[in-house]
C-alpha cells in the first residue's frame, strides 16, 4: 500500500507502470462498488506540513493553506470532522496537518472496514 502510494505520489508518472496491473484490479473492485461526488471530507496527518518540509525522511511537499492540489494516491478520509478530531484518529493535540477536501469523488468503503 505505501509503496504503490508513493509511486502514485510521483511527479514522474514512468514509476506506476510496475503498479498498472494491481491498479486495474483495484479500479475495477472500487467501480464495481461505485463512485460518489462527496461535498467535503477531512483528511488528516501528524505532522506539520506546512513549516519545515525538509525534515529528514519527509515524504510529502509542502503545502500552502487554501492552495488547490492534486491528491493522487490512496487515503483515507471521513465526512465528520469530528471523527477526525477524535483522539483516536488525528486528535487535536501535537503537530498535525489537516485537509479539507472539497469537490471530492471518492468511494464509501466503510461497510467493508473493519
Amino acid at each position: 500500500y505505501s509503496d504503490l502510494n508513493q509511486a502514485l505520489w510521483e511527479e514522474d508518472r514512468k514509476k506506476i507502470r510496475p503498479w498498472g496491473p494491481l491498479l486495474i484490479l483495484i479500479l475495477r473492485g472500487l467501480n464495481a462498488i461505485g463512485q460518489e461526488n462527496i461535498s467535503t471530507v477531512f483528511r488528516g496527518v501528524n505532522k506539520n506540513l506546512l513549516i519545515n518540509p525538509n525534515l529528514p525522511g519527509h515524504k510529502f511537499v509542502s503545502y500552502i493553506a487554501g492552495e488547490e492540489v492534486i491528491w493522487s494516491g490512496f487515503s483515507s478520509t471521513t465526512l465528520s470532522l469530528n471523527t477526525l478530531q477524535n483522539p483516536d484518529f488525528l486528535g487535536t493535540k501535537g503537530a498535525r496537518t489537516q485537509f479539507t477536501i472539497s469537490g471530492a469523488t471518492g468511494f464509501r468503503l466503510g461497510q467493508l472496514s473493519a
